[in-house]
């Protein structure tokens, strides 16, 4: 009020002096001011009262009510104004980048340019399953490209060991695998450019030009081992001969891969946005699920300000769909040379 007296005073003549308290002028000048800035007031309430960031009370009912959404028993201004933006940006359409990158801007404002959107997220992959020599099975990358993964093999069955194991992706004709022994206890690890045996580094020994891929559409494998002597198979039976079923030692094979998840999109946001702010995961993911492509994947992590990768995340274990179930195939007897 005494801005406002202060500017009309300025305008009128020095020989009124209105500059004094004094003056019946002066008074008049200071009734009108606090009237108009009680007036200023008002025009500025409603004004913000048309804005959705700023409208409280009666006028955040009355601008929801536009959109037919009503607040909800016991709901405070913030939580119903954040469904009100929301249900506005669902009525627009959503499903792209864009549309999810614009409602990030509506629940942050300036804030969300230091909130990354990352669209097929690096995605650590990883299963494991037990086999004996000729077992085949099924796997996918899950991700948007063929990946070449960390094959891991160990033998389970205690005291067992197994001579010259490999593995084969059957769908590309490739073999990986070593010329040698591998003992109950002993874990071997072939990767695109090493060969460990429990620490021991073994690429001499290994067999095969290159490590096979996970393809992106699929591919059968197959696990196979030098087999000696004459080996008595389940349900078949020979001729003047009396042999016995030898049961063959247990191996499991781990796969490990990172993938570009397909269908799925990653919402990294640093933790001093949400401390700022006060939203939770669950409520940003509420809101950016009712935005987002059917089928596709929606994840929101919080990440201190140095991380921009995921470069550990929790391993993904590839469901039923990805990897079918083994193949039993009869091992082929091989005499000893």
């Amino acid at each position: 009020m005494k801005e406002t007296r202060k500017r009309i005073l300025e305008r009128l003549p020095s020989f009124y002096k209105a500059w004094t308290d004094k003056s019946l002028l002066s008074k008049f000048v200071e009734s009108f001011a606090e009237t108009l800035s009680e007036a200023e007031k008002d025009l500025f309430r409603i004004l913000r009262g048309h804005w959705i960031d700023s409208a409280k009370g009666v006028d955040l009912d009355k601008l929801a009510s536009v959109n037919n959404i009503h607040r909800q028993r016991e709901e405070n201004d913030l939580v119903f104004r954040r469904r009100v933006k929301r249900a506005i940006q669902e009525y627009k359409g959503g499903g792209t980048r864009a549309a999810l990158e614009f409602a990030l801007r509506g629940l942050f404002g300036s804030l969300a340019q230091s909130i990354e959107l990352i669209e097929f997220p690096p995605t650590p992959i990883s299963f494991s399953i037990d086999v004996t020599s000729g077992d085949t099975w099924r796997a996918a990358s899950l991700g948007i490209e063929d990946s070449y993964p960390t094959i891991t093999m160990s033998v389970e069955t205690k005291g067992a060991e197994v001579r010259d194991p490999q593995v084969t992706s059957l769908s590309e004709g490739v073999t990986i695998g070593i010329a040698g022994l591998l003992s109950s206890g002993q874990e071997l690890v072939l990767t695109e450019r090493t060969a460990m045996l429990s620490g021991t580094d073994v690429k001499s020994q290994v067999k095969g030009d290159r490590l096979p891929s996970v393809l992106r559409k699929g591919s059968e494998w197959q696990y196979r081992e030098f087999l000696h002597g004459k080996l008595g198979v389940f349900d078949t039976g020979t001729f003047d001969e009396s042999f016995f079923a030898t049961p063959l030692p247990k191996v499991r094979i781990r796969f490990d891969w990172i993938s570009l998840k397909t269908s799925t999109v990653e919402v990294r946001i640093p933790k001093p946005i949400l401390d700022k702010t006060g939203f939770r995961e669950n409520e940003i993911a509420s809101t950016l699920n009712s935005i987002k492509a059917a089928g596709v994947e929606l994840l929101v992590k919080t990440v201190s300000p140095s991380e921009t990768l995921p470069m550990k995340a929790p391993a993904v274990f590839v469901p039923e769909s990805a990897v079918q179930p083994v193949k039993r195939e009869a091992p082929v007897a091989t005499e000893v040379p």
